[in-house]
């Protein structure tokens, strides 16, 4: 993989649409789905604090990614890929749980 240490030779159009159209746009959804699990939280469990924890740290690294892009400061880079490695451990672990309380109430109907 190549990389680049200057702006001009860089190629700017992924990073453009990435930080002017992706980053908002993910942090408005993030915002918008933690909203909405916050509100149908009816019984507060250990999944909504995972949910929630995540979305925090979701919304933490994005905006840290959008400001550092503007000075190319090397922390933007980090901070994306941390938000990558986030989503799928967070994904990873909502099917680990969606499978192992899918199996437990099919047992439950048969």
């Amino acid at each position: 993989m190549k990389q680049y240490h200057h702006k001009e030779g860089t190629p700017l159009a992924f990073h453009k649409f990435f930080w002017y159209v992706s980053l908002p746009i993910g942090f408005l959804v993030s915002i918008s789905r933690m909203i909405s699990e916050i509100s149908e939280m009816i019984i507060f469990n250990w999944l909504y604090a995972i949910d929630i924890g995540y979305y925090i740290i979701a919304l933490t690294l994005m905006l840290m990614c959008f400001i550092g892009f503007f000075g190319w400061k090397s922390y933007a880079w980090y901070g994306v890929m941390t938000y990558l490695f986030a989503s799928v451990a967070y994904n990873l672990f909502a099917v680990i749980v969606y499978a192992k309380y899918s199996r437990r109430k099919s047992k439950k109907t048969f």
